[in-house]
């Protein structure tokens, strides 16, 4: 792929040695490995510095206001919610994992009414009633079994913009043997998706980088960022 880096006139390569363990359920590694983790997701600097990486592309493709309602699905600790909560309006963090889940919530002191923290996981529960202007994603569609049936979702309670950030197509060596699910997305197969769930003007951009030792060897591997606008 092209390197994105000279973008923004810095190195967007990210080393990630997060080497999760496979669950055999419909979230790939299961909800129990992220509730586990949750404490210290945030201690390997590089996800947070690929969040900001992301945020940043995103603040570059997607006209962003103060008055945005912001939902980071698949959030995580919130790592891209809060990366863009200085450019935008309130932001929700939406998580499958009560681990994550409960650590949002703990952190959400600091800055009362911006942001808060909601368990949900679009491939078994009701669609929410609340709308929002943009609605975010990084590294999150991997784990979803059902991709068109939470993209349909996220189309449902979005009114403006959605922007995915997630793995290009790759051999299966991110995760090792015994993952379940998807091995990242071609471009044109995660644009024809957007599409089918109804968003339109869609478009894929480069994201970032990031390094991960694959068998005692440093690789790197693609983010792609899928843009669409809902109406």
């Amino acid at each position: 792929m092209n390197d994105q880096h000279s973008d923004h006139g810095h190195d967007h390569r990210r080393r990630d040695h997060d080497q999760p363990h496979a669950h055999d359920d419909e979230h790939v590694y299961g909800t129990a490995y992220f509730d586990e983790a949750a404490e210290t997701w945030d201690d390997d600097p590089a996800k947070v510095e690929r969040a900001e990486a992301i945020a940043d592309r995103i603040a570059a493709e997607v006209p962003l206001s103060r008055d945005d309602r912001v939902m980071d699905y698949g959030a995580g600790t919130g790592l891209l919610g809060r990366a863009l909560a200085d450019r935008v309006g309130p932001v929700t963090l939406a998580d499958a994992s009560a681990g994550m889940t409960e650590v949002n919530q703990r952190r959400i002191g600091d800055q009362p009414g911006q942001i808060s923290a909601l368990r949900l996981d679009l491939a078994t529960d009701p669609v929410p009633q609340e709308r929002y202007d943009l609605v975010v994603s990084l590294q999150a569609l991997h784990h979803v079994t059902d991709v068109p049936r939470v993209l349909a979702a996220l189309r449902e309670i979005c009114e403006g913009w959605v922007a995915i950030a997630d793995l290009d197509a790759e051999d299966g060596s991110f995760h090792g043997e015994g993952f379940h699910g998807p091995h990242g997305f071609g471009r044109d197969e995660m644009a024809a998706a957007l599409r089918e769930a109804g968003f339109g003007d869609v478009r894929v951009v480069d994201g970032t980088t990031m390094t991960k030792e694959v068998d005692g060897e440093d690789r790197e591997f693609g983010l792609f960022l899928a843009l669409g606008r809902a109406g």
